[in-house]
């Protein structure tokens, strides 16, 4: 007995690894997006600029502290940015495997990672944001409430919250889960219970959030923390005008369907993991208010264990209208998926295309021993592919919503024209639906300090008069 044991854990950890290989197959052959904050922030917060007082962010901290600390070690680049990702994207797929063979069984984790990794692909996951970091996060939260291990779920929930505040959404079935209707059969057990279950959560949750504010204390930056992640990020930014983007029909239908597995989950009677729903819409908030593929994350491994449930309740032998849905759901969606993937496979790394790499060069070239330039309308990842620094400080993305903020074109401008570097990159087309952005005295300063020395495909590079 102990021999066939000992095989079938064997076999189940080589058919792990054969998901685990395949989807990092995927990763390495479709298109890699390199958004430029991943590059840029960690980069400048190795070189010690401070985040919020130094560079404006919208987020909270954990992962870009987690991400400079990696980068501390070995170094900047498009290749350990890359490595940062995949690890962290195959450590959710062991979390997934791991959590649905905990929960239910081995068959309901094959069945949730075969579907979560087209699922990831397909929903632009390989490229790291922060709501890629929450997946795992939001999972170790819900499997540690299955669990009762509420110390630990509340720990997790902190994390997940000060990586990015959309994770505030999964309070949602966290008190659900704490509201269990049982416990309503008898008042003072229920009271009881629920008191137990919140103070080691509060336990939990408090150690990540006291440790973040006497971080914020020894450097100085609660007010500049309260500044951006709080007042900018929270109360301005989801309606500041330009920020909000909704999908078109086309979008809405495409991106949409794989979460069309929805109804039957809430309308079949016999399948008991309805509570996976409010974890997965719960994830689906924070795709409000920009309509972004990669929002999706977070709903993921829910999604796809929820499937993997839904298919191991279905009778083999019995066809029904569930059976048909399941079938034609998982047609679609490899539709969607392979799609995806021919259109994307072997496609140069976004935003470190060999564009960016000759402005990389030129810049260098220029310089000389100067360490100082500006991007205006263009990608901050040029910083670091540069290794220079924001002739401006604190560094304000040239976005909108950002210089529309408080009048900080006026501080970007002001900055400039004190500093002026060396060489200004600036961008003259609309790139990812944020558009050109003209600031009047920035475009003076151009036409009569600078001159344009370099043009390829809509990007300029001005150069200081001597």
């Amino acid at each position: 007995m102990m021999f066939f044991k000992k095989n079938y854990t064997f076999a189940g950890v080589l058919y792990l690894t054969a998901f685990v290989a395949v989807h990092f197959i995927l990763l390495l052959k479709v298109k890699f997006t390199a958004w430029p904050e991943m590059l840029a922030w960690p980069y400048l917060t190795v070189n010690g600029w401070l985040p919020y007082r130094d560079i404006a962010i919208a987020h909270t901290p954990l992962l870009l502290v987690d991400l400079s600390v990696f980068n501390a070690v070995f170094g900047v680049g498009l290749m350990q940015l890359k490595i940062y990702t995949w690890i962290l994207i195959i450590l959710t797929d062991v979390l997934i495997f791991y959590v649905a063979k905990k929960l239910w069984n081995r068959k309901v984790a094959f069945f949730a990672l075969l579907i979560y990794i087209p699922l990831h692909i397909l929903y632009e996951g390989n490229g790291l944001w922060f709501d890629l970091a929450l997946a795992p996060l939001a999972l170790i939260v819900f499997y540690n409430l299955k669990k009762s291990q509420y110390f630990w779920a509340g720990l997790c929930f902190a994390s997940a919250l000060l990586t990015k505040q959309t994770a505030a959404w999964f309070i949602i079935p966290v008190m659900i889960y704490f509201l269990n209707v049982n416990y309503f059969k008898n008042i003072h057990t229920f009271i009881h219970t629920l008191k137990i279950k919140i103070l080691a959560f509060a336990a939990g949750f408090i150690i990540p959030i006291v440790i973040f504010l006497l971080t914020l204390v020894v450097f100085s930056l609660q007010d500049d923390f309260y500044q951006w992640a709080l007042k900018f990020g929270i109360l301005y930014l989801p309606k500041a005008q330009g920020q909000i983007l909704f999908p078109g029909l086309k979008q809405l239908v495409i991106f949409f369907i794989p979460f069309s597995i929805l109804i039957p989950f809430l309308i079949w009677k016999k399948f008991q993991a309805n509570d996976l729903v409010v974890w997965i819409c719960s994830g689906l908030l924070g795709i409000y208010p920009r309509f972004e593929y990669f929002h999706f994350q977070p709903a993921l491994p829910f999604l796809a264990i929820g499937i993997a449930l839904l298919t191991s309740r279905l009778s083999k032998r019995q066809v029904n209208i569930f059976s048909v849905m399941l079938g034609l759901y998982l047609l679609i969606t490899g539709v969607l998926f392979f799609r995806f993937v021919i259109r994307n496979w072997g496609k140069e790394t976004r935003f470190f295309t060999d564009l960016e790499k000759n402005i990389a060069t030129y810049t260098i070239s220029e310089l000389g021993e100067k360490k100082e330039i500006y991007v205006l309308n263009y990608w901050d990842s040029l910083y670091a592919m540069t290794n220079t620094i924001p002739a401006t400080r604190p560094l304000i993305p040239y976005i909108p919503w950002y210089l529309d903020y408080n009048d900080l074109k006026k501080t970007v401008f002001n900055d400039l024209r004190n500093t002026m570097p060396t060489i200004i990159i600036k961008g003259e087309y609309t790139h990812s639906g944020l558009g050109s952005y003209a600031v009047a005295e920035i475009d003076r300063l151009l036409k009569e300090q600078y001159i344009m020395s370099f043009k390829n495909e809509n990007v300029l590079i001005y150069k200081l008069k001597e």
